[in-house]
């Protein structure tokens, strides 16, 4: 429904826009035509104001046209006025229609978010559990071997390998596979020895593939970590040693995030982990606070622009703010700046459309002057005094008139 009828009220604002334009082209040809009328007028009244009094009638028929002629110029301009409320009226209800159809579609995607990241986090925490799951059983196993406890051993050994069948690692896959398709003392060995060296071997892979693909310092810790005599150096490679590695390219990254100017919360963030400067400290900054303190910020702007913006700026800073995280992130680097540039164009546009509606202005008050004038000469043709006053006060008036036009549109011309 709100489709169709925002389908609706756009086609109607539509035509009503086009025949505004046409009114609007209409009044300043016509009240640029009518001034000229009213200037010849004026001329050609005062020109037979002052001689017999056989051209009196002449005189006066002639400041009639003219005043006729003034204030048709004056509704002409009357009527641009009407249009161009009307315009403006018409472009905020289109905006604030494509602004709620947006909100409606962007709460959906907010919503798929929501339960992507909580899927998510449910995936981690039951990995988590299952690696400790995993470790007890293995755990288990190793003391009844040492124990001797043979049955005990081979039942929690076979429990340990099928939870290691979906390691990421084909070493320890295969020993797990090896040692569940053997003998109780296939078992036996997997647990004293064979899943150690399978885990070794895999340890040794990944040690490898970083050194091939990370930064020159951890790619040179990932070397010497292969070529150590000591059995666990990369183990302890991988679980501490790659994270040290990296503490001192995580130390310039953040320096550089400072240096990019961010907002209140990244820099509260990234100073922190500076003053701790340790590897834990690092690790966290970027695997969760530097996350979380970019989206406080992106909300903190938009929410600022929302208050603060043309009325393209807030219409998409109050869709950006009922959609996902990525959306506001998207505001604040790329979309602001075009909306920026719509409210600019429809300032331009609006003062624009304005000064010309001045500048009509000004030439149907100038009519009116002439007109005054003119009425003014045909009085005096007819020796009517008073009346003569009176035409002049309002040639004076229209004159006055004329003149704070003429600086409206100066100043819509700015």
């Amino acid at each position: 429904n709100r489709a169709t009828n925002a389908a609706s009220t756009a086609q109607s604002l539509a035509t009503t826009a086009a025949a505004a334009a046409r009114t609007a082209r209409d009044a300043a040809n016509s009240a640029a035509d009518h001034a000229d009328k009213a200037a010849a007028a004026a001329e050609e009244a005062v020109k037979y104001a002052g001689k017999a009094v056989d051209y009196a009638n002449r005189s006066t028929a002639s400041a009639a046209a003219a005043v006729l002629a003034a204030n048709t110029a004056t509704k002409a301009v009357s009527d641009a006025l009407l249009v161009e409320q009307n315009a403006r009226k018409a472009e905020a209800e289109t905006l604030e229609q494509d602004k709620l159809q947006a909100i409606e579609e962007v709460r959906l995607l907010a919503e798929i978010e929501t339960k992507e990241v909580a899927a998510y986090q449910n995936k981690a925490a039951q990995a988590q559990q299952t690696d400790q799951a995993t470790k007890g059983l293995i755990t288990k196993a190793e003391q009844a071997l040492a124990a001797n406890d043979m049955a005990a051993a081979a039942v929690q050994g076979r429990k340990a390998a099928v939870a290691l069948l979906d390691s990421r690692g084909a070493w320890t896959r295969q020993a797990a596979q090896y040692a569940l398709s053997g003998s109780d003392d296939d078992v036996y060995a997997w647990i004293d020895l064979d899943r150690a060296l399978a885990q070794g071997q895999d340890d040794r892979e990944t040690t490898l593939h970083v050194a091939t693909v990370a930064a020159p310092k951890i790619a040179a810790a990932a070397q010497g970590a292969l070529e150590s005599p000591d059995s666990k150096a990369v183990g302890d490679f991988l679980t501490g040693g790659m994270k040290r590695a990296s503490d001192e390219d995580n130390r310039v990254a953040i320096i550089r995030i400072l240096g990019s100017n961010p907002g209140r919360a990244v820099t509260a963030a990234a100073n922190k982990a500076l003053d701790l400067n340790t590897t834990e400290a690092f690790s966290r900054f970027f695997d969760h606070d530097y996350p979380e303190a970019i989206r406080e910020d992106d909300a903190v702007r938009t929410l600022t622009l929302m208050n603060t913006g043309g009325a393209f700026t807030r219409a998409y800073a109050e869709v950006a703010m009922e959609g996902p995280t990525w959306m506001r992130r998207n505001f604040v680097n790329l979309v602001q700046y075009r909306t920026a540039q719509l409210d600019h164009d429809t300032a331009t546009h609006v003062a624009a459309i304005r000064g010309a509606i001045a500048a009509a202005a000004k030439i149907a008050e100038k009519a009116q002057e002439n007109a005054a004038l003119a009425s003014k000469a045909g009085a005096e043709a007819r020796s009517a005094a008073a009346e003569a006053k009176q035409w002049a006060a309002k040639a004076l008036d229209s004159a006055a008139k004329a003149d704070d036009y003429a600086a409206e549109a100066r100043r819509n011309a700015d």
